[in-house]
């Protein structure tokens, strides 16, 4: 069920993207997708948003189970994954905010390219932060 979630989501806006695209032609060298999919995880983090800040000062929030891209000319941006620390109350000292390591995107024209965001985690045990993983198509 969360799969078919996801990818109906990620379709959905696959196709919102591709037809506002076509749409507008003084945008036509935008043809590059960079795609983030956040799958759901076990209680309280999924409906913590996590917000993806791009080089280009784009941004996207993502909860547990939802999917989005943005587009872009073909060339290089990074981005890193942000949330507000779930569990403030149980980490005194400890920093207020998740984040990733920053990551780098070579994009070109027409090419879609997707990355899985998750909780960092040991065992069932969240760990602070965001891992981010290419998902190879």
């Amino acid at each position: 069920m969360r799969i078919a979630t996801i990818i109906v989501v990620f379709a959905l806006t696959l196709a919102n993207v591709t037809s506002a695209t076509e749409t507008k032609s003084d945008q036509s060298n935008l043809t590059a997708r960079i795609c983030i999919v956040r799958p759901e995880n076990n209680g309280f983090i999924n409906i913590v948003p996590s917000h993806i800040i791009f080089s280009n000062n784009q941004k996207l929030s993502l909860s547990g189970g939802e999917a989005a891209c943005i587009i872009v000319e073909p060339g290089e941006y990074s981005f890193v994954v942000e949330s507000a620390d779930p569990y403030p109350s149980s980490h005194k000292g400890k920093p207020k905010k998740w984040v990733s390591k920053k990551v780098a995107v070579r994009v070109k024209g027409d090419e879609s390219i997707t990355y899985d965001i998750s909780p960092k985690s040991e065992g069932s045990t969240y760990t602070e932060g965001w891992d981010v993983k290419r998902i190879q198509r």
